[in-house]
Formats: C-alpha cells, sequence, structure tokens
C-alpha cells in the first residue's frame, strides 16, 4: 500500500457513501447552547473561552464505546494504489512512565517522542495494515455486491483519472484491479481498516453534538462493522492539557477533536502529526480556502478543519430587503433604511472584527514568518475602509450597542461572529434575519477572520489505529456527514455541503469568502497584534493621528513585544 493510498485515505472517506445519516429527532433543528451570561465585544472571542459542558465543570470524564451497528451498505470508494512506494517510518513510541506524576519535573530529561516521515517517492506512503484483511468488502444484506459503486445518487466530487496500466476487470474486480488508479472514487475500498480495530477519539463536544458525533459513528461503522470507537468525553478547559500529558507520554487518543488555535503548540510541541503526506489535492479542493489556512503551519497541515466559524455581515432584510454587492451599494441601502428611529448600518472597528479586511484588500497584517506587515498602501486602505463605515451610519469600537440595537430590530447591517447567529436568529425572527456575503470595495472587499474546529492525529498514533482513524478523517467531511453536523451548529468546511437551514448555508458561504485565522504558538502573539491595532483605530479615529505614523508605531510595538515572545 503505497503513496497513493498516502495521497488519497482521506479523500476515500470523504467521498459520497451510502451510510445513513438522516438527523436524529433530537439533533434536527436543535442549536448549541447560546453563551451564558451578557454578550460582550470587549476582549476578542477564544476558542479556548467557549462554555465548556457539562456547565458545572464538576461531573467526570465519560467514555462510550461503539462496537455493532447495522449491516453492511453498497461499496465505499477505492483509495489511489501505488504499491512501489516506501513504507511511512516511525520511531518507536515511548512506553513506561518517568517520574512520579504526568509531565517530568522540570529538572528531568524530556520523554522522547513518536515523529513521522512520509512523502512522495521513497520518502514515504501509507502503512500497510499489519493484519491480513479481505481484498474486498464483504457483500452487504440482501445479496448486493460490495464492488459495485454507490447508486442512489451521482457523487458531486471530481471524477476519477485512471492509470492505463491494465484493463480492469470485467464486472468489478475481486481483488486488486489490473487498472492501477491514481485518483480512484466510486469503488469500494479494498482495504479497509482491519477487523476489531479501535479508534480512540477524545472530545468536548456539547450534548446534542455528541449525539451527532455518535450518529456519524454508527454511520461509518454501516461501512465498517468490525471497526470500534472508544470516544471519551471531558470538559473543554481539561482537553488540551490532558491530551498534551498523555501524549507526551507516548498515550493518548488515535484523534483529538479540537480548535484550530490549540494546533500550532501542540505541532511545536510534537505531539499531533502533520497530515500534509495523507491529504490529496481533490480533497484539499473540497475544503475553503479559508478553513484550509487556520490548519497550515510552518509548512505543514497540523489538522483536518471540518466546522468553521467566523466574523460575518449581519443584515436585518426587514429594514433592508437586499444584500449589497458593493460597499457603496450598502451604504446605499442604508441610507435608505435610516428612518423612523431605525439605522441603516452599525459597524464594529474592533480589529478582531475588521482586520481580516486588510488581506482582502491585498495586504498583509502579518508575513508568512509572523512578523507584522500592515505598514504599507494596504493598511492605508484598511483605515480609509473604517473611516467610510461613517458613510453608511455610525460606527462602534468592541463594545454591544450594535448588538443590542439590532436584536431591537432598529439596525440594517452589523458585523459580528456566527456564534451570535442563533441569539440574534431570536430577536429578530428567522426571517429577517440574513448573513450576506462580502461586498466589495475599492479593489478588493471587506471580509472577516475564519476559524476552524478540528481533528487532530495523535503523533503517537501508528499501524492499523492509525489506518482507521485517517479514515474516519476524511469521513469527516463526506457532504452528508457535513450536512449532518450542520443540523448541531457545526458550520460546514466544505464546499458542497448543503445544510438544510438557511442561515447555516448563508454562513458557510460567508466564511468562505473569508480570511483565514493562521495558526500562532499561543494567545499572546494575537495580543501583540490585536492590541497594537486597536490603539491605531483608536488613535485614528478618536485622537485625529496621522493613519501613516499611527501604522508605523503600532509595527514598533509589535515587532518589540514579539522579539520578547520569541526570546529564549
Amino acid at each position: 500500500m503505497g503513496i497513493g493510498l498516502a495521497l488519497a485515505v482521506l479523500l476515500l472517506a470523504s467521498c459520497r457513501g451510502e451510510a445513513s445519516l438522516t438527523p436524529t429527532a433530537e439533533a434536527a433543528g436543535t442549536a448549541s447552547p447560546a453563551p451564558t451570561g451578557e454578550m460582550t465585544k470587549t476582549a476578542w472571542p477564544s476558542q479556548e473561552s467557549a462554555p465548556a459542558y457539562p456547565p458545572s465543570g464538576s461531573e467526570p470524564a465519560t467514555a462510550t464505546s461503539v462496537a455493532s451497528v447495522p449491516g453492511l451498505p453498497p461499496g465505499y470508494p477505492e483509495p489511489a494504489v501505488e504499491p512501489s512506494a516506501a513504507p511511512v517510518v516511525v520511531s518507536p513510541t515511548p512506553s513506561g512512565d518517568q517520574g512520579a506524576g504526568g509531565y517530568p519535573a522540570p529538572d528531568e530529561p524530556p520523554l522522547a517522542v513518536a515523529t513521522a516521515t512520509a512523502g512522495p517517492g521513497a520518502g514515504g506512503g501509507y502503512p500497510e495494515p499489519s493484519t491480513a484483511v479481505p481484498p474486498v468488502l464483504p457483500p452487504p444484506p440482501g445479496g448486493a455486491t460490495a464492488t459495485s459503486p454507490p447508486t442512489a445518487s451521482p457523487s458531486p466530487w471530481p471524477q476519477a483519472t485512471l492509470a492505463t496500466a491494465g484493463t480492469a476487470q470485467a464486472g468489478g474486480a475481486t481483488g486488486t484491479p489490473t487498472a492501477m488508479p491514481t485518483e480512484y472514487i466510486g469503488r469500494p475500498v479494498q482495504s479497509p481498516p482491519p477487523p476489531e480495530t479501535t479508534v480512540h477519539i477524545w472530545h468536548a463536544w456539547p450534548p446534542a453534538q455528541s449525539q451527532a458525533l455518535m450518529q456519524v459513528i454508527g454511520s461509518f461503522q454501516d461501512l465498517y462493522p468490525d471497526v470500534y470507537f472508544d470516544v471519551l468525553y471531558m470538559p473543554r478547559e481539561e482537553l488540551r492539557g490532558r491530551y498534551e500529558a498523555e501524549a507526551y507520554r507516548g498515550r493518548g487518543p488515535s484523534l483529538l477533536l479540537g480548535p484550530a488555535d490549540w494546533g500550532a503548540g501542540l505541532y511545536d510541541g510534537a505531539l499531533v502529526a502533520n497530515l500534509s503526506p495523507y491529504m490529496n489535492p481533490q480533497l484539499l479542493a473540497a475544503l475553503s480556502q479559508a478553513a484550509l489556512g487556520t490548519v497550515q503551519y510552518q509548512g505543514a497541515q497540523i489538522c483536518l478543519p471540518y466546522a468553521v466559524d467566523g466574523v460575518v455581515l449581519y443584515r436585518n432584510a426587514a429594514l433592508v430587503p437586499k444584500a449589497p454587492r458593493t460597499f457603496d451599494e450598502l451604504v446605499t441601502l442604508a441610507g435608505e433604511a435610516t428612518r423612523a428611529g431605525n439605522l441603516g448600518a452599525f459597524l464594529e472597528r474592533g480589529a478582531y472584527y475588521s482586520l481580516a479586511s486588510l488581506n482582502s484588500l491585498g495586504g498583509q497584517w502579518m508575513d508568512a514568518n509572523g512578523n507584522p506587515a500592515f505598514n504599507n498602501a494596504a493598511g492605508l486602505a484598511w483605515l480609509d475602509l473604517l473611516a467610510d463605515y461613517d458613510r453608511a451610519g455610525t460606527a462602534t469600537f468592541n463594545n454591544n450597542r450594535d448588538l443590542e440595537l439590532f436584536m431591537d430590530g432598529r439596525i440594517g447591517f452589523i458585523i459580528d461572529g456566527t456564534w451570535s447567529m442563533r441569539t440574534l436568529e431570536a430577536a429578530v425572527g428567522s426571517e429577517n434575519l440574513a448573513i450576506d456575503p462580502w461586498p466589495a470595495y475599492q479593489d478588493g472587499r471587506m471580509a472577516g477572520f475564519v476559524r476552524s474546529e478540528c481533528a487532530y492525529l495523535n503523533i503517537n498514533s501508528a499501524g492499523n489505529e492509525q489506518y482507521a482513524a485517517l479514515v474516519f478523517m476524511g469521513y469527516l467531511l463526506n457532504s452528508e456527514v457535513q450536512n449532518l453536523l450542520a443540523e448541531v451548529e457545526l458550520i460546514p468546511a466544505v464546499l458542497d455541503a448543503e445544510p438544510r437551514n438557511l442561515l447555516s448555508q448563508q454562513a458557510a458561504a460567508a466564511l468562505a469568502g473569508g480570511v483565514a485565522m493562521p495558526p500562532m504558538p499561543n494567545e499572546r502573539y494575537w495580543y501583540a497584534y490585536l492590541d497594537a491595532l486597536d490603539g491605531v483605530i483608536l488613535d485614528v479615529f478618536e485622537q485625529g493621528a496621522d493613519p501613516a505614523t499611527a501604522l508605523q508605531d503600532a509595527y514598533d510595538t509589535i515587532t518589540i513585544r514579539l522579539l520578547e515572545l520569541r526570546a529564549p
């Protein structure tokens, strides 16, 4: 099993299958609980500080094992196979304890951490499952052959490109096909995860999402009934620390489900694997570029995004019936809506909610090395946009007045996060709330930051467990799986998903046009930028400072702060 499978093992699982994914009565239409307490924007929202379930934080972690589901449905897509590539090399996994407790004491030497290398040609490939497996899946109930392609509906995925090394056997092969595909879609897996392989998953999903996860696992087991799952819930505030401690010691789950902003720290600590060797170009094309950008760090893909959230443009359709295509059109529509005590637009200037527009206007607020890159014409264009907010109505700065008035039905446009989506919907009505694509501005457009939730592959995962975990990771990107997750407020990361809820559809489309919030080693790097750039906004719009001077001062401040953060 070689490099073709290495590049397609995630794709094979994300292609459309025939497993049942009908939302349960409990999951359908069930939103994640809204954050408790007063809504606030004074501190930029953090994925790490999201409300944890259970709310009290006192309940112990719970585990659920899933081992049996209904019979196997029709066949599942075949991965690409190139048997000549060398296998992945994985260093021995450390075992045993060091010291008396969890992490080694400061004066103890660290444990060796497993590392993996894989890549094209002689440098890598995907490991063959270590136990013998049938060359084709057994037939499903009813006598249908497992080699027949799905017939429910045409796959929206790109069509296969086949190498012509020979002619495949007519009627569906039994065993390795004569034709060796480079991207083979629509054929059952010929090397499914070996029987009785167990995938261990740790997560902090709230109840409705946990139920949806179990439903996804059940549908996966419709395809692979001999793959077992051990699923462990723990409060979000405990999840990362527990994972780090266990992975550092050579243990931990196969997969960790968590926010992408954990990724840089986990990768720098050699606790999660680089997924780049396993990513197929077709799979990459299926994901939004904004979602991909949240998980690309130092040339590696540090996790696989399965859901996104971020900053969007909200519109009250009762006041503004149509979406603007350009900022000038937004100004016109907002002016028409400003009457009878209503205000057409109340737009947020705070850096967390506006800085992404600097990138969409042709610049960079941060370069590939993490250094500031905004003190230029693009930075000035960003400040021009913020100044033009006053043409549309008025502007706010990191407070809730815009949200409050929008929920009272008195504002046409606001900028806020998708985490406020259901709260705003409840306030103004689903028939009135819309999320619009970002309008064009000058030679670019407005934009908002995009974050993601993703699946991390444990660096210690190997062999059959790693194989099964990668297949399941890819399955999370199946468009039907994505549609199911959208039922519980996980906005799809793939472009071909079709959520039933209109607002979820609009959110996914708007976020696909957003700007990725890139991984950073820790949140102190974020605050270095956001604090300084919030200072620019205050200096320019409240103190009348020269924009170019304010940008240069912020550049100098951030540069000094980064030197401090990077110091040994």
